[in-house]
């Protein structure tokens, strides 16, 4: 039995759920969206609290869906439900902070997101503003922008004002002010320090100067703003922030738990990532193995979300046409090749990979996979059908790999 079948005997107990809206139920709730059955889990052995976990957590789901429709006259509970929705996760510490940001989001004043990268600070924000289906969302990355291109994209600038300055433009601050609206300051701590003196000034005095202005503009300040003002902020960049400015933004400061502290989230990401990536290629839905499901929890993540949907979609890539399952091999090369992509300052481990200090000394890309291939073979006693699950290539392909080689 599949979970979706589960899933929608819930929908009939609980109540009566639209059937168009019953697919985008499951897909928000099961991590079955590509296709793992319940037996595959039960075999795995470990994931059997985990899935009586996602029952119910979908059974809460539905129920509250529920509520949205019947009790319009609880805005706090149908703003959940619609962030929710965008902002999956069932994890204690998720599900907390999303009933807090609806709380904060009626409050007059500015919240700061504390979390690593790629944790979905800004697809919480995104899912807020989808959700409250009024006003505009304003997004400034900060982190590696040029002082010049920030303050002009802030505070607008005049024409002339430097080269290629052909018109006038008003900042997003002074836009976001015309209406109710929300600014996110995405990586405020990164931007310098005469930039963030300048925020300071017109968040507290409520006026703006455009580059190349003599002219103050107001924006609006305190609960007279009729702009929100959102920040995020990598907890180790913290202390990068002045003072003054952090006392400033982080009025109702919220943090966002690291994606490996979040268990079977891992799985609910990885089912909507892989799903995504289906309607992308525009192909049929491909499912993990039990393995594979284990490797993807047990993966330390240090990406987080977003190196999550990066490995499922290459995974998916990597996975032959007619394959309806991801295995384990598969999913345990995207690690590797993360791995490769996220260098240490840890001590090189036993096999690892000597980096050469000339350039001319690197190997090509063919040379590492050959030698790679070379010590699996080795590794299974030259059995190409163990080396090939391994690798997370078909037979065909190594035992074509091997003829290459040895031409």
């Amino acid at each position: 039995m599949r979970l979706h079948e589960r899933l929608n005997r819930i929908a009939r107990k609980c109540g009566s759920l639209p059937s168009a809206e019953v697919p985008g139920f499951i897909a928000a709730c099961a991590p079955e969206a590509c296709g793992l059955t319940l037996e595959e889990l039960e075999r795995a052995g470990s994931f059997d609290e985990r899935m009586a976990v996602l029952e119910a957590y979908a059974a809460e789901f539905l129920a509250a869906a529920l509520v949205e429709k019947r009790e319009r006259d609880a805005p706090e509970m149908v703003l959940e439900v619609r962030i929710r929705s965008r902002f999956l996760g069932f994890h204690p510490g998720i599900a907390e902070l999303r009933r807090t940001f609806v709380r904060y989001l009626d409050l007059p004043l500015p919240i700061l997101l504390i979390g690593d990268r790629g944790t979905g600070k800004g697809a919480l924000v995104r899912a807020a503003v989808r959700a409250l289906d009024d006003g505009e969302l304003f997004t400034v990355p900060l982190a590696g922008v040029p002082d010049s291109l920030a303050e002009s994209e802030l505070f607008g600038h005049r024409k002339g004002a430097f080269t290629g300055a052909d018109r006038d433009r008003r900042g997003i601050l002074r836009t976001a002010s015309r209406k109710e609206s929300i600014v996110y300051l995405d990586d405020v701590a990164e931007c310098s320090a005469s930039l963030q003196a300048k925020l300071l000034t017109a968040l507290e005095e409520g006026v703006v100067r455009p580059v190349g202005s003599d002219r103050d503009y107001s924006i609006g300040s305190g609960l007279k703003r009729p702009f929100r003002v959102l920040s995020s902020c990598h907890p180790a960049s913290l202390g990068k922030l002045r003072a003054d400015l952090r006392d400033r933004l982080s009025a109702l400061p919220l943090w966002v738990p690291p994606l490996a502290d979040r268990g079977a989230d891992i799985l609910l990401l990885a089912a909507r990532a892989a799903e995504l990536m289906s309607r992308s290629l525009g192909s049929g839905r491909k499912r993990f193995s039990a393995k594979a499901w284990e490797a993807l929890v047990r993966f330390e993540w240090p990406g987080n979300v977003r190196q999550l949907f990066n490995v499922v979609s290459r995974a998916m890539l990597n996975c032959h046409d007619g394959d309806a399952v991801i295995g384990h091999g598969t999913v345990n090369a995207m690690f590797r090749e993360e791995r490769l992509l996220s260098p240490t300052d840890e001590p090189a481990q036993p096999g690892s990979v000597a980096v050469p200090a000339a350039l001319d000394e690197w190997p090509t890309l063919a040379e590492v996979e050959d030698r790679y291939i070379a010590r699996v073979l080795e590794a299974t006693g030259g059995r190409v059908t163990s080396a090939a699950r391994i690798l997370g290539i078909h037979r065909s392909t190594l035992r074509r790999r091997r003829r290459e080689e040895n031409a």
